[in-house]
């Protein structure tokens, strides 16, 4: 007898084909269409994956990185403050060192411009390594950039003082702004990540220690590396600027 079943006639006997269309073809293994797909999606999911750590990378140090740069800028004008009330004596030795530090844009004194700036913006990056691998870095890094910006409000302050206000403004832009900012990213970039460790070593004395904090002490004195290399930039930044606008103000 003949038997209708999906839509066709069969003869007595025959085994029942079922209808199979284009658009639903899988393996026959769950297993083998599970690796299939994981394959295929493997390479988007892991971008999103390292993109997702990233955001939030960011985010978690988003607010460490405002709050040091909410002290430099306070330092700036707590020293623009202080510059006012120093001692003569105090305000004897600052003129010296401002005039020493045109001096050597003005006349164009190339080797002394670099190895100045290079080795102390060496000290600093030093200094930060170093109190990053101590538990006290937690105060005493962000002290740091407070200082520091203590230390150019006075600067610039007493160098509007002695050379006039547009003069010293326009020294200022063109001598000291980009090589200035420069070092201080510089400098926040490895603040960051030294503050992250120094934060580690005090959490593994207060409670168990963190498991990441080796990988963040190699990135540490990874990355410090590369800006001791990388912090000859501000340096022969400071020469081109010399070597251009210094005949503005002879």
């Amino acid at each position: 007898m003949w038997t209708y079943q999906n839509g066709t006639f069969s003869a007595p006997g025959a085994t029942a084909q079922p209808r199979t269309s284009g658009h639903d073809q899988r393996p026959a293994d769950a297993a083998s269409w599970q690796t299939a797909r994981t394959a295929s999606t493997g390479a988007p999911a892991a971008g999103r994956q390292v993109h997702l750590a990233g955001v939030k990378r960011r985010r978690r140090t988003a607010p460490l990185t405002r709050t040091l740069c909410l002290l430099y800028l306070a330092g700036l004008a707590v020293g623009s403050i202080v510059s006012r009330f120093c001692s003569a004596t105090v305000l004897q030795y600052a003129r010296y060192y401002i005039n020493a530090s045109v001096d050597r844009f003005l006349q164009r004194q190339y080797a002394l411009l670099f190895s100045s700036q290079f080795l102390t913006l060496l000290m600093q990056l030093a200094l930060l390594l170093v109190t990053g691998f101590c538990v006290f870095g937690i105060g005493l890094i962000p002290a740091f950039f407070f200082v520091k910006g203590v230390g150019n409000g006075c600067f610039f302050a007493l160098l509007y003082d002695q050379f006039g206000l547009g003069r010293g403004v326009f020294m200022q832009l063109l001598f000291f702004l980009l090589p200035q900012l420069m070092g201080f990213l510089m400098l926040l970039a490895v603040g960051l990540l030294a503050w992250k460790v120094s934060r580690g070593l005090f959490l593994g004395c207060t409670r168990r220690p963190d498991g990441r904090l080796f990988n963040s002490c190699k990135t540490l004195l990874h990355r410090c590396l590369v800006m001791s290399l990388f912090s000859a930039l501000p340096c022969l930044l400071s020469i081109l600027s010399a070597f251009v606008f210094a005949p503005l103000f002879l």
